[in-house]
């Protein structure tokens, strides 16, 4: 029974049921207590409670309960799973040397376990991959990310739905270099794997990417249906509070920033802080941003610029180096601005 419940909370999540997953946490903890006790269940119920935590944008949690699974990991296999996630929820809360140290250990483990051609090891690689890009090693990351389609290739096929993600990673990638011809090319074979083999919780990210490089290659307008269907799948997927959702309303809301259109970023921005701010994520800080500089479009500028400073502290707690260089050069030109008009006054 105790296994039970702690596959439904999975197959809810899945089914894109998150608050129905988080009401049967209890139940599933009650019935693994009441359980003849075993690393394996404390195992399995840790790793379930962590996806579960991680879907809903609350990194640090998650992290929690995966440290609890590397603790009850039964097997040296299961070890290497449970380093794998907690290496991502470090990463998605900002603490990217942890994140590299778990993930570190988790190659280790699993090398060790399956060797380095079996896709038990590419699923570690492929995110120690998305950690290598977010310290800025594209290099490092786009050779992670072809290893992982080599061994996966000899697995499964060439169009396996396990591709897709790290296609996913390497468009991104390319589009980080500026590469978006190539980008567009991988994110849309992505596309393709997974609308002919779906794998739903890989989708979003799939969109949100290909609506981010189709903005910079064409404008907003062109870009916005992708954008969309990006935050409808996540929703319906993740839920309305996920981090991948949020993740697709803050992008949303600052290319609709800069598409002039405030109006429409304010309410995804206003959500995305809310939640953010909550879970105690250094991300709501973009959020704080994005509606710092729709005050200043609508002449609140004291008002904006001290949010926009406010947002840019709190990012620098754990935002990704990427993700914080844009917020500082964008507040770096509103500042020159005012040092503009400041000297222009003067001089008159």
């Amino acid at each position: 029974m105790a296994y039970a419940w702690i596959h439904l909370i999975r197959v809810l999540m899945a089914a894109g049921k998150p608050e129905e997953a988080a009401s049967l946490e209890s139940v599933a903890a009650a019935a693994v207590k009441r359980a003849p006790q075993s690393h394996e269940l404390r195992y399995q119920l840790a790793m379930s409670l962590g996806n579960r935590a991680g879907n809903a944008g609350d990194p640090s949690d998650a992290s929690a309960h995966f440290r609890v699974a590397v603790a009850e990991a039964p097997t040296p296999g299961s070890r290497a799973a449970a380093l794998k996630n907690l290496g991502f929820s470090l990463l998605v809360a900002g603490k990217t040397d942890e994140a590299v140290s778990s993930l570190d250990e988790a190659l280790s483990v699993a090398a060790d376990v399956y060797g380095t051609h079996h896709p038990a090891y590419a699923a570690v690689l492929d995110y120690y991959a998305i950690v290598l890009m977010a310290r800025e090693d594209l290099d490092g990351a786009m050779k992670a990310c072809q290893q992982v389609l080599a061994i996966r290739e000899s697995a499964f096929g060439q169009d396996h739905g396990a591709q897709a993600e790290t296609l996913t990673t390497m468009g991104n990638i390319e589009a980080r270099r500026g590469n978006y011809e190539a980008s567009e090319q991988l994110l849309r074979r992505s596309l393709a794997i997974l609308r002919e083999h779906p794998v739903p919780q890989s989708l979003p990210n799939t969109l949100l990417t290909l609506a981010e490089v189709i903005y910079a290659k064409e404008g907003f307008e062109p870009a916005r249906p992708v954008f969309l269907e990006a935050l409808e799948e996540s929703r319906k997927i993740f839920g309305d509070d996920s981090i991948d959702t949020m993740n697709i309303e803050q992008s949303l809301a600052s290319a609709l920033v800069n598409d002039d259109d405030c109006a429409s970023a304010i309410p995804y921005a206003t959500h995305v802080f809310a939640v953010l701010d909550a879970a105690g994520s250094p991300y709501a800080g973009t959020a704080l941003f994005t509606l710092g500089r729709c005050d200043v479009r609508a002449g609140r500028r004291a008002q904006g610029l001290a949010r926009m400073e406010k947002g840019y502290e709190q990012c620098r707690k754990g935002c990704e180096p990427a993700e914080l260089a844009d917020l500082e050069k964008t507040l770096a030109d509103y500042r020159t601005r005012d040092a503009r008009r400041a000297s222009g006054s003067h001089q008159r």
